[in-house]
């Protein structure tokens, strides 16, 4: 008789280096297209002074204090996120149109590192098991980076991306340092703290706001709890508060809201609104692929919750708590704009989405892991008995699971980059550069910006009129100039950023 071969099963370890090969093989593109990147709008508006020293031959330390400088400015004229405007003016083409790649090593660097960071701190925190854990990390931090509403504004233009990409990385390690402080506190570790919510407080309102929220979530749980150290918690709120609030008076803060005066709801509307808009994303952005995602989500959560004797009482308070600090952020774009604002704003509040529901459902398994321990127990069952093997079925059919997932995923795939299942869910992010890489649509783009580049430096030449770009990159293109001379947005600042008199673009060409 023939002896039967014992059936082999990818332990979990394995999963996790699978896991972390694939996350690292979707970044590859994404650098690669880095390279084709070009600065745009914005970037030419706070840079023009810093780029100016840089080309007369200033020093590092010009730079630095000119950007200094530009912040007292633009706070006066503008806008009052005087962290944010310093690094604004330091856009990595004033140095040479050939290094504005670092705008993508920066943003993504930063994601994907501040998000690792804070997934480890709860695994910790939480006395999580760490394989599953990381497996939980790397399926959120892919998915959530992969359907970023908008690539472009989210890593590869630096004044869009460092004002809320950037910032909103800042805000996980601040989350990520607190929980480390509680668990075990150090003076260092409490100074680094205060120090980073300065420029949190002086960074983009949704992010500043959310931080604060949750400082003022975590003061009320020790306050309840009746646990020490809450003189920190409030040191804390008090340096974020009155960053955040000398960036809300700035002068140029009501010059740039004269920009939207056609509608501005007041405080009660934007209570209103702001749950309006938390409810219309999720229509967008619950779909196939997101089900097949928090599926197995589910199932890694459900190997680690309810082992540590935490009694998951209150489902329903965490889930409305998460709701409403994810509806928060939608307020300062609704109070001070009319709107949810543009996509880069989205993007931050989409990433943090996911946060927000992912710890909802550990919570929720724990609930349910813990009623049904509660229900074996009273009712004379094997629960002990009884999990090994749900968890060995678990085990057996994960590949299964992987599959069904993945045709979940494939749902909202299109190699053109256009939306297949619903208006306004894009491609990819990896999916579209390989896209551009491979049909050349990012070397004819990066071709025609050289060509363009040639005539602004060349000094004889002082009224310039280009042609569009001709299929500009997804992932790349997030603006051009107008065709009228003197819009401060692009064309009068690109023209003073060249010594140029005039430059356009003829859209009727």
């Amino acid at each position: 008789m023939e002896a039967k071969l014992p059936k082999k099963h990818i332990n979990t370890k394995t999963w996790v280096k699978i896991a972390w090969l694939g996350f690292a093989l979707t970044l590859i593109p994404l650098l690669v297209l880095a390279f084709f990147s070009h600065p745009q709008i914005d970037d030419y508006v706070f840079s023009q002074t810093t780029h100016q020293i840089v080309q007369n031959g200033g020093s590092l330390w010009e730079v630095l204090k000119q950007a200094a400088s530009q912040v007292g400015q633009v706070y006066e004229q503008w806008q009052g996120g005087f962290a944010a405007v310093f690094l604004f003016a330091l856009q990595p083409a004033i140095f040479g149109e050939s290094w504005y790649f670092i705008t993508a090593f920066l943003l993504i660097g930063a994601f994907v590192g501040a998000s690792i960071y804070f997934g480890r701190t709860l695994q910790k925190v939480l006395g999580l098991n760490k394989t599953f854990a990381t497996l939980a990390l790397l399926v959120i931090l892919t998915f959530s980076m992969q359907t970023i509403p908008s690539g472009v504004q989210g890593f590869f233009w630096f004044n869009g991306g460092v004002y809320y990409t950037l910032f909103y990385s800042l805000g996980l390690v601040l989350v990520a340092w607190m929980l480390k402080e509680r668990q075990k506190p150090t003076v260092w570790r409490k100074i680094a703290i205060l120090l980073l919510c300065i420029p949190i407080g002086g960074g983009n309102y949704v992010t500043a706001l959310a931080c604060l929220l949750l400082l003022g979530m975590y003061w009320l749980f020790k306050f309840l709890r009746k646990e020490g150290r809450m003189w920190f918690v409030f040191a804390c709120i008090l340096v974020l508060g009155a960053t955040l609030v000398v960036n809300m008076l700035a002068p140029g803060n009501a010059v740039r809201a004269q920009s939207y005066v056609e509608y501005q709801p007041g405080i009660k509307g934007t209570v209103y609104e702001s749950f309006y808009y938390a409810l219309h994303y999720m229509g967008q952005w619950v779909d196939i692929a997101f089900v097949g995602v928090s599926v197995l989500l589910c199932v890694l959560f459900w190997r680690m919750a309810g082992n540590r004797g935490f009694s998951y009482r209150f489902p329903m308070l965490v889930s409305a708590a998460a709701f409403c600090l994810y509806s928060a952020q939608f307020a300062p774009a609704v109070y001070g704009m009319g709107g949810p604002g543009e996509d880069r704003i989205i993007n931050i509040i989409y990433l943090g989405f996911w946060w927000l529901w992912s710890i909802q459902l550990y919570y929720w398994c724990g609930w349910v892991k813990t009623k049904l321990r509660a229900f074996c127990q009273a009712h004379g069952m094997d629960w002990q008995g009884a999990l090994p093997k749900a968890n060995a079925m678990l085990r057996r059919s994960f590949p299964v699971l992987l599959l069904a997932v993945a045709l979940c995923c494939a749902t909202r795939f299109t190699v053109s980059g256009e939306p297949r299942i619903k208006e306004n869910v894009p491609n990819y992010l990896s999916a579209s550069a390989v896209y551009s890489l491979i049909t050349g649509q990012a070397s004819d783009y990066h071709a025609q910006y050289q060509q363009r580049l040639a005539v602004l430096k060349d000094e004889t030449v002082q009224v310039v009129e280009f042609t569009p770009y001709t299929d500009p990159v997804e992932l790349l293109y997030y603006g051009d100039m107008t065709q009228d001379p003197d819009y401060p947005w692009s064309n009068r600042t690109i023209a003073n950023y060249y010594g140029k008199e005039q430059v356009t673009v003829n859209w009727g060409a």
